[in-house]
This record gives C-alpha cells, sequence and structure tokens, in this order.
C-alpha cells in the first residue's frame, strides 16, 4: 500500500504540509486505482478502507511524538465499507462435510476440528504450538498467530488481547501419539521452534517446516471441489462455530465476546 500509492502520491511531503484536504484528493485517487492484481475492476472496500487506516496510523505516530500537532484524518470521513453477508453452511451441509472429511488425512481433519470448535482463524490455528494444547483438560489457549511478510518469511505475532481458551473434540487427542509416529517414520529434522507448531508442512522427505498462514484456506478450497461441496472460504468455518455454539444454547452475548476476543 505504501510502496505502490501512498508514498507516490504524497511521500515528498514534509508531515507537517499534509492537510486535511490533500488525505481527501489521496482517498479519491486510491479510490479510483486499480487492483494490484491486475482484475478488471477498482479496489474492494475494505483494501481502500486499509489504505485510510494505515496513513491515519503513521500520522497518528507523529502526533504521539510530538512531529506535527494534530492528525490530519481525524478530519477527514473515513470511507464507508459495505459488509455483504457471509456465507456459512447450514446443519444439512455441515454434516456432509464433516462426513467428507473422513477420507481425509489426519492432519486435515485434526484442522478442521480444531478451526470449528476454537472458532480461531487461520493464523491462528497456524500459529498453534503444543505447549498451547492441554489434553488433559481438552482446552487450546489461542494467545498469538502466524504472520508471513516477503521481506521477513513466516513469523508469529503475540496477540494483543488476553489468551482466550477454547474445547477441542475428543478426536485430537490422538495428536501425541500421531507426532510421534510421523517423527520416527519420517525422521523429520525438526528444531524446537519448528517442531512446536501443531500444525506444519512437509517440504521435503525427512524435514517440516512451518506453514504458510493462508494454507488452511488454499487446502480448504480444493477439499470442497474434490467432494462436490459449495465453495466457502475457510473463515466461514469460525461463523459454523459460532452457529453450533448458539444451537447448544450457549448465550449469543458470550458466543460474540468470544469470537471477538479470538482475533
Amino acid at each position: 500500500m505504501l510502496e505502490k500509492r501512498i508514498l507516490p502520491a504524497i511521500g515528498h511531503l514534509r508531515l507537517d504540509k499534509i492537510k486535511p484536504m490533500t488525505i481527501n484528493r489521496l482517498i479519491n485517487d486510491i479510490a479510483e486505482s486499480p487492483r494490484f492484481d491486475g482484475k478488471p475492476g477498482k479496489i474492494s472496500d475494505m483494501t481502500f478502507k486499509h489504505h485510510y487506516m494505515c496513513i491515519s496510523g503513521i500520522l497518528q505516530d507523529a502526533v504521539e511524538w510530538d512531529v506535527i500537532p494534530e492528525n490530519p484524518c481525524r478530519r477527514v470521513k473515513p470511507p464507508k465499507v459495505e459488509y455483504g453477508q457471509g456465507h456459512c453452511y447450514n446443519e444439512e451441509q455441515a454434516v456432509a462435510l464433516l462426513e467428507a472429511l473422513e477420507g481425509e488425512s489426519f492432519k486435515h481433519r485434526t484442522l478442521v476440528y480444531l478451526t470449528i470448535s476454537s472458532g480461531a482463524r487461520e493464523g491462528e490455528i497456524m500459529g498453534l504450538e503444543w505447549k498451547h494444547i492441554d489434553f488433559d483438560n481438552n482446552t487450546i489457549t489461542i494467545t498469538q498467530s502466524s504472520q508471513y511478510l516477503p521481506q521477513k518469511g513466516i513469523f508469529i505475532k503475540t496477540q494483543k488481547t488476553k489468551p482466550v481458551f477454547a474445547p477441542f473434540p475428543c478426536r485430537v487427542t490422538q495428536c501425541p501419539s500421531y507426532v510421534n509416529t510421523e517423527k520416527n517414520s519420517l525422521s523429520i529434522k525438526l528444531n524446537l521452534e519448528i517442531f512446536g507448531r501443531a500444525v506444519t508442512r512437509f517440504s521435503q522427505p525427512g524435514t517440516a517446516s512451518p506453514g504458510y498462514p493462508w494454507w488452511p484456506g488454499s487446502w480448504f478450497k480444493k477439499f470442497l471441489k474434490k467432494n462436490g461441496l459449495p465453495h466457502v472460504p475457510f473463515h466461514s468455518l469460525r461463523h459454523l462455530s459460532a452457529t453450533l455454539l448458539i444451537k447448544e444454547g450457549v448465550p449469543l452475548k458470550n458466543v460474540s465476546k468470544r469470537l471477538e476476543e479470538v482475533h
């Protein structure tokens, strides 16, 4: 966002020369700019808002460091985002999903079970470490997420919110024996940092490494297509988790709070 749109437009200006009208002109230009991926059409509302939030965040830091007296973005109306209706499986489709899942590997089954039971996002599942799983009490603790930057690679980011404890299905209790079996049979060479991850990828025979944060979504898309199931994003499993909790009688307020904390 900075390199392709923001800095070419205002990167030459001193911070104290950036006025509300400057921001207005910039966000109007961004709204009309082409997509990064070359596809037809304009950028999405959410991408548009991310640009505004990026600019505002930088200028707010400048305010806190006494570089400028105020953030000019505070006097500019932020872009509006039109949220579409989320897609989520109904009960019948969810049953079909879980039945098809039985034909997948243990790792893939566990990936979906953990996501549905916890309501966690892809990055949080990929950032999960064995130390965060309590097999005695059947709970997992969400404290961090896995992220990726081209210049930095895959790295862990600690959550700003308090840890979230979520239950997991009894089927996941097979994990320790599964890991030991895989470790012995494949002679996986793992250091403590990598082996600590609950979900890894086998890049070469005998080696493993942390998976990319978007890997669950990539696999899930292929899984649905292979089994003739309606396409929904992997993120929809988070909504399915909320639906199942409500169906079990958990108060809506508690469900909402839990999803707000897991992020």
